[in-house]
């Protein structure tokens, strides 16, 4: 579980770079790695828990998997996606 505020800021920055496509299906397999993040909108209203599957590949690319429609599926690579590798195993 990561709860390090640091470390939080530095996934908040690594997602925002992952270029989705809400339009695209895919099934590609047993995930390496399973997430779920739960996201405070407004103090007043619960977290919302966002589950996403990812796998990594031996390209420095990331391909995500979201449970929401508008985001649906994802690829990440450069250091963003070396970052994003590094946080979620790691921890």
């Amino acid at each position: 579980m990561i709860t390090d505020p640091a470390t939080l800021d530095v996934l908040k920055e690594v997602l925002g770079d992952i270029k989705w496509n809400p339009n695209i299906e895919v099934n590609i397999g047993q995930e390496e790695v399973k997430a779920n993040f739960f996201y405070r909108y407004d103090k007043n209203m619960p977290e919302r828990i966002v589950k996403y599957r990812m796998w990594f590949n031996e390209y420095g690319e990331v391909n995500i998997l979201s449970n929401l429609k508008y985001e649906n599926y994802g690829k990440l690579s450069g250091k963003h996606a070396q970052e994003l590798k590094r946080l979620v195993i790691n921890h």
